[in-house]
């Protein structure tokens, strides 16, 4: 397999995938079509012709040379490694660049992840623990590795030591965008693959995100949206998830929260709501009842990212007064009535009076069905 004429026919019809597959059906090799390039075909058209003698074969064997300096893989479409998920999309890429394990590219389940780069905490929040959750019961997590909501489920999945794979917008030896560097460096040290279609060098310009976005859905078994606004390239992805036939999610948010306009539209538009990580695996037991185990989920990895709920409330009390950690000291021997307590402490009714209705109102204290003073 010489793979310079495959760089070369990819590099011809980069934003053309279709036609460089149909040239690939037409031909036995990228190679045979080369040496047949002056003869016309009925689909090319004169722009194709123009770049066809544009585009030398000695710069695609530089870019070979390169890919192997630097440990990227060139996978063909006819490769075994080349992702089967994405042999049925209807504009395959006719190459895609790989550094890491390339392995991962075949394993299944596939949970891609898409939301914003400008994520509220939250939304940062939910897409790492809901990925936590996917990948700890042995589903691939997939994203297009930007900032925000993408960094953030690669993280969540990376912390479960899961398979990650992440595809990007521009060459792999492109640091874009420079803030998900250390994600990037993870996703490969812990045996996951970042991927491309395109060659070394090329910068991550405008007309290469929509494409990605087809590979993101592509490679998916199932498509989850955390938190987009109304434009956004996370509604493209889940177009192209719809079109593609996969399974699709989106996490409900404020109705009034510019950052979630776009996956609460989703919703409105009969998509399934996930409240929980589960809820995306859920549909994918069926088709790998021996990939997925629920049991490794951890119930409380919610804790993990947000906290417990007992530490929330703690830290929204306000701090305690002198004479309010002396009741509460008095209480912790157990529930007392007012008389006891006044017996405990030594302290004035009428400054008790006053003491008790703030530990109340603060969350400090209740009464239990006795009627009797306790620690909530």
């Amino acid at each position: 397999m010489n793979l310079k004429y495959y760089v070369w026919l990819q590099k011809v019809f980069l934003r053309k995938p279709q036609t460089a597959m149909k040239v690939l059906s037409d031909y036995s090799s990228p190679e045979e079509f080369y040496r047949a390039k002056d003869k016309a075909r009925e689909y090319l058209t004169k722009r194709d012709m123009k770049a066809i003698s544009d585009t030398s074969v000695a710069e695609c064997e530089q870019v070979v040379s390169l890919c192997e300096k630097k440990g990227i893989d060139i996978i063909p479409f006819d490769d075994e490694r080349y992702p089967e998920s994405l042999r049925n999309l209807s504009d395959p890429p006719l190459i895609i660049y790989a550094f890491g394990d390339t392995s991962v590219l075949n394993m299944k389940p596939v949970v891609s992840v898409a939301g914003t780069r400008k994520a509220s905490e939250k939304g940062r929040k939910t897409a790492a623990h809901f990925c936590y959750d996917i990948a700890s019961a042995g589903a691939v997590v997939c994203t297009g590795v930007a900032d925000g909501i993408d960094a953030a489920a690669s993280e969540g999945a990376l912390l479960a030591n899961g398979k990650t794979i992440g595809i990007m917008a521009c060459s792999l030896d492109v640091n874009y965008p420079a803030v998900t560097r250390s994600t990037k460096k993870k996703i490969i040290e812990k045996g996951g693959v970042l991927i491309s279609e395109y060659p070394p060098t090329m910068s991550a310009l405008s007309e290469n995100f929509r494409p990605r976005n087809r590979l993101l859905s592509g490679l998916s078994d199932a498509f989850l949206a955390v938190e987009a606004p109304e434009i956004s390239g996370t509604l493209i992805t889940a177009s192209h998830a719809i079109e593609q036939g996969k399974e699709i999610f989106s996490v409900p948010s404020d109705p009034y929260d510019e950052l979630s306009k776009g996956t609460n539209a989703l919703l409105t538009d009969g998509v399934p709501p996930a409240l929980s990580g589960a809820d995306v695996l859920l549909t994918l037991v069926s088709s790998y009842p021996d990939r997925l185990d629920f049991s490794k989920i951890d119930k409380n990895s919610k804790n993990i990212f947000f906290g417990s709920s007992e530490k929330k409330k703690a830290e929204r009390k306000p701090k305690l007064s002198g004479l309010g950690s002396k009741i509460i000291e008095a209480l912790k021997e157990g529930p007392s009535d007012f008389d006891s307590i006044v017996k405990k402490t030594g302290m004035d009714p009428s400054v008790l009076t006053g003491e008790l209705i703030s530990l109340e109102m603060d969350g400090y204290t209740e009464k239990d069905k006795a009627g009797k003073i306790v620690i909530k």
